[in-house]
């Protein structure tokens, strides 16, 4: 069975004040220590690594890591994986981030989808979260990733920001399907404790859309994605066909994978664990065992295949279900029926999904799932 690899770099050149991901902005030598720890992580997951098909490099910014330590990491994973049999290869960068050389030197080791960091191109709302590109740096690192050869390319955006109306929202999104990328992502801003965009909630000093007038928003994406032969199949998630990530689906079909580095989770062997979520305990763990495991986590398979599933607007594939769990999924979950029976999911030729009023819903049905 193929699985797939994450690897965690928590290195940033400044915070943006929506983020609670594990990051930091580090000097050069505590990243070299990471960097190198990273390689013996690696080492003692060899083993797994032999069946790697998906890689995806996140974080953090992995693009503002220094380009040496990146050169390293790659090397390694040449070493340790069989590239032949690696259908996609991602990062996470920024667009500030991404020159020609760069894009070249990803696209020498085997990169083959870039995710870019955008969240939005109103300059107002891009000092709000502390973001560093500007428009045009989005535009240029996308013309530079083609012109190297990388051609998959994401953009990731937030909605629903604070101060944002309906016409910013259509600026940017406009800008989303003109520019001539494989795939989009867009969430609705989620307002995290732990950051600084919380805090300045917490004063009461940012004003957001209403409700309605979010609604409206996700009206106009899911219209203009189709116009524009996006296919939504996944709750935030739009591809040209043939386009959708192949990494997160493993993570929304509970598929295997491995994660390396700190606070990165893995699920494999029917298990599931994560690693320090502290960069100098990590580094410890690796010191010591050359792993950075802290423990391992609850782990239900069939209400987490129901629950990831969902999220894919193709939902569910009934009889799948029964042959991985040998039971029936209606039997497991009866609750599922009423949900049916109001139009909030759909059963029709084996399957599952949530209608598309249903997906605007989802919740109710989620939160007796959790």
């Amino acid at each position: 069975m193929s699985i797939g690899l994450y690897i965690h770099i928590p290195f940033c050149k400044s915070i943006c004040s929506y983020c609670d991901f594990a990051k930091m902005v580090a000097s050069s030598s505590l990243q070299k220590s990471y960097f190198d720890a990273l390689q013996k992580e690696l080492n003692h997951h060899k083993d797994d690594l032999a069946e790697v098909n998906t890689i995806y490099i996140g974080g953090g910014t992995p693009s503002a890591a220094d380009q040496q330590d990146l050169v390293c990491l790659f090397q390694k994973l040449h070493e340790l994986i069989d590239f032949q049999q690696v259908q996609e290869f991602t990062i996470e960068a920024n667009p500030e981030d991404i020159h020609k050389d760069f894009a070249k030197l990803l696209y020498s080791h085997g990169v083959n989808r870039v995710s870019l960091g955008v969240q939005t191109i109103d300059p107002e709302a891009l000092h709000l979260l502390n973001r560093r590109h500007q428009k045009d740096d989005v535009a240029n690192a996308i013309q530079k990733l083609k012109d190297a050869g990388i051609t998959n390319i994401n953009l990731d955006f937030i909605y629903a920001l604070p101060f944002q109306s309906i016409d910013k929202f259509k600026s940017d999104l406009d800008f989303a399907l003109q520019s001539g990328v494989t795939h989009l992502s867009f969430y609705s801003l989620i307002l995290e404790e732990r950051t600084l965009l919380y805090h300045r909630f917490e004063k009461g000093e940012l004003q957001f859309p209403s409700e309605d007038e979010e609604v409206v928003m996700q009206e106009i994406l899911l219209q203009k994605t189709r116009e524009h032969s996006f296919h939504r199949y996944e709750v935030s998630n739009f591809a040209k066909e043939g386009n959708e990530s192949l990494h997160n689906l493993k993570y929304w079909t509970l598929s295997e994978y491995v994660g390396v580095g700190m606070a990165a989770a893995s699920q494999i062997h029917s298990k599931r664990y994560h690693n320090f979520r502290t960069i100098r305990k990590y580094l410890d763990a690796i010191d010591k065992n050359n792993d950075g495991f802290e423990e391992e986590e609850a782990y239900e398979p069939m209400s987490e295949t129901l629950l990831m599933g969902l999220r894919l607007t193709k939902g569910i594939q009934i009889q799948e279900f029964v042959n991985r769990f040998q039971k029936s999924l209606f039997d497991c979950f009866p609750f599922l029926q009423k949900f049916i029976d109001n139009g909030i999911l759909i059963h029709n030729l084996g399957r599952l999904y949530f209608s598309e009023y249903g997906m605007a819903v989802s919740n109710q049905v989620f939160v007796q799932l959790i």
